[in-house]
């Protein structure tokens, strides 16, 4: 992917002897992230005894990583435009927390077919991680932030590990296997071949989304 080869480059932020993280990091140290906290919102209803949504599990597969990589390219895309020259870090803060969380609520809508409600909520923890990570690069001194980003890289393989390790276990045990207790949710439902189609937005959305990383990045 475009953006994993810009991990070894940097980007200047517009303050002064300020910079960014590489795009390639950022989406690095988050893909197991947010992967992982997309995969706790599936099945947390399960959790607590809820319906849940049964799918083809290469579906299930591909939707989950798809929409994993998407938000963490949305997260780069924010992060990476956090620092403007002259703006305030409150203004700055909020107007990625904000875009985020409608960005995510459309996404989990559409993709997750989760129900408005929940999908705020989610969206809500989601934004939430984004403008964290936007505050630590935007406050964190320069020095703490190159020394905390390589000990994150160092880790990012067993994270990843650890994530898809977690999406095939909860794959094989809600969709793959069947007890014969299965309740489906009484949530939005699209046929097969609709989402289907919407996993082919989905990977179009990812490819669009590198390029204006990548553009953002050049410029």
């Amino acid at each position: 992917m475009l953006v994993l080869v810009m991990s070894g480059s940097m980007v200047t932020a517009a303050e002064e002897d300020h910079i960014l993280p590489s795009p390639g990091s950022i989406y690095l140290i988050a893909l197991p992230v947010m992967g992982s906290a997309v995969l706790l919102i599936i099945v947390l209803p399960s959790l607590f005894g809820r319906p849940y949504r049964r799918e083809p599990a290469a579906f299930h597969l591909a939707n989950i990583l798809t929409l994993s990589s998407v938000i963490c390219l949305i997260t780069v895309l924010l992060v990476t435009n956090s620092i403007k020259p002259g703006v305030d870090t409150t203004i700055s803060l909020a107007t990625i927390g904000v875009l985020g969380l409608l960005i995510i609520i459309g996404l989990f809508v559409r993709y997750l077919l989760l129900p408005v409600q929940w999908a705020t909520i989610a969206g809500g923890a989601i934004a939430l991680i984004i403008v964290l990570l936007a505050y630590m690069v935007m406050e964190t001194p320069q020095a703490t932030v190159d020394r905390l980003i390589d000990v994150l890289t160092f880790l990012t393989p067993l994270w990843l590990l650890i994530f898809v390790g977690l999406l095939l276990l909860e794959t094989a045990r809600y969709h793959v296997v069947d007890d014969g207790n299965h309740k489906e949710p009484d949530w939005p439902r699209v046929p097969k071949n609709r989402r289907m189609l919407r996993l082919g937005e989905l990977l179009i959305m990812n490819m669009a989304v590198v390029v204006g990383v990548a553009a953002t990045w050049s410029s």
